[in-house]
C-alpha cells in the first residue's frame, strides 16, 4: 500500500492536533509560548475566527493610547433667578459683550459661551461662572 505524501502529512497534522488536545491549559499555554519564540510571531493581536480579539478588554486598555481632549467648549446651561446680576458681570467679563447682549445671552440657554478652547482656559471660566451661581458643561 501507497500512502501519497499528502495523506502522510494528514496523518501527521491529525496526531499532532490530538496530541494537543490531550494537553492541560498550562501546557498548551507553554507550548504556544515556545512556538511564537521559535517561528518569531506574537498573536497577541491575531483575531481568532470568531472575529474575537485573543487579548481581552483590560490588556487592549493598557496597550492603546489614551487620546486626551485638547479642546474644549464651555456650555451655559442654567443661570438662576438669584444670580442673573452675577452671571451677566461674569459673560461680560468673558466675552467682553456689552450690557444687552450679556443679558440676551443668558436668556436663551443653553449657550455656548467659547468654542474650543484649551483645557485650563476652559476651567478657568467654568471656575468663573460657576462661582457666580451658574451651571456650566465642558464639552
Amino acid at each position: 500500500m501507497s500512502i501519497k505524501i499528502e495523506d502522510q502529512t494528514k496523518v501527521d497534522l491529525n496526531k499532532l492536533l490530538n496530541d494537543i488536545k490531550s494537553l492541560s491549559l498550562e501546557q498548551v499555554k507553554i507550548f504556544t509560548d515556545k512556538l511564537q519564540d521559535e517561528l518569531g510571531v506574537n498573536t497577541d493581536n491575531f483575531i481568532s475566527s470568531r472575529g474575537l480579539s485573543t487579548e481581552t478588554s483590560s490588556q487592549r486598555k493598557e496597550i492603546e493610547p489614551v487620546d486626551e481632549k485638547t479642546e474644549f467648549d464651555i456650555i451655559l446651561e442654567e443661570v438662576p433667578s438669584s444670580n442673573r446680576i452675577a452671571v451677566i458681570k461674569a459673560i461680560r467679563n468673558i466675552t467682553n459683550l456689552g450690557l444687552k447682549e450679556a443679558k440676551d445671552f443668558i436668556e436663551a440657554l443653553p449657550k455656548t459661551v467659547k468654542e474650543a478652547v484649551s483645557k485650563e482656559e476652559a476651567e478657568g471660566v467654568k471656575a468663573q461662572l460657576e462661582s457666580s451661581g451658574a451651571k456650566v458643561l465642558l464639552k
